[in-house]
């Protein structure tokens, strides 16, 4: 159903492409999914690569970190403390949540009770 209007060089199934995924994406992010997660629920709907790539580049780093962190705090409880033991349990589920390893590592530094054994 794309209609192209001759005046503009724009689809408007691309405007309602774009539109989509940038909803789409912040929707997922408010439910505490991460990009990779993001990404692959985007792909199964047909949306074009470099779309979901330009609009995941837009999000800070920092942002999905604190996604995670939020994430494991709903999961945990707030102040919580995760012992060693545990930690790893705790990076199997932000990772099936789709974040990447290095946010992972960066939201858990925050619930981590002893550095002594990393």
């Amino acid at each position: 159903r794309s209609h192209c209007d001759w005046s503009s060089d724009v689809c408007s199934s691309d405007l309602s492409d774009s539109r989509f995924t940038e909803i789409f994406i912040s929707s997922r992010k408010e439910q505490g999914k991460g990009p990779l997660r993001i990404e692959s629920e985007l792909q199964k709907r047909g949306i074009d690569a470099a779309l979901i790539t330009s609009h995941l580049a837009n999000i800070d780093e920092n942002e999905w970190s604190e996604i995670a962190c939020d994430a494991l705090e709903k999961k945990l409880g707030k102040g919580k403390q995760v012992d060693y033991d545990k930690k790893l349990k705790f990076m199997r589920f932000l990772s099936s949540k789709g974040f990447k390893n290095f946010q992972v590592i960066e939201a858990l530094k925050h619930f981590v009770s002893t550095d002594n054994n990393e």
